[in-house]
């Protein structure tokens, strides 16, 4: 996920702004989602299992919403 989320690229109209509701549930997601995987791992659940999850919807969040639409892409 934070080798996606770093992968160079063409730059994006969404990476001149980004409100701060959503700045902060982009930059909240990236940890929320880590310590989920790790407690997984730590469940027993093999680590291939959670290499298969599929974070798109994490990697394109800045592309699927507005600027400013936290709360539509927490609720997705």
């Amino acid at each position: 996920m934070l080798a996606e989320a770093d992968r160079p690229g063409s730059p994006s109209e969404r990476d001149a702004h980004c409100g701060l509701e959503k700045t902060v549930a982009l930059a909240d997601a990236v940890p929320a989602v880590a310590g989920h995987c790790r407690r997984l791992v730590d469940a027993g659940v093999p680590t291939a299992s959670v290499e298969e999850i599929d974070f798109g919807p994490l990697s394109r969040a800045r592309e699927d919403t507005g600027p400013h639409d936290a709360a539509a892409w927490r609720a997705g």
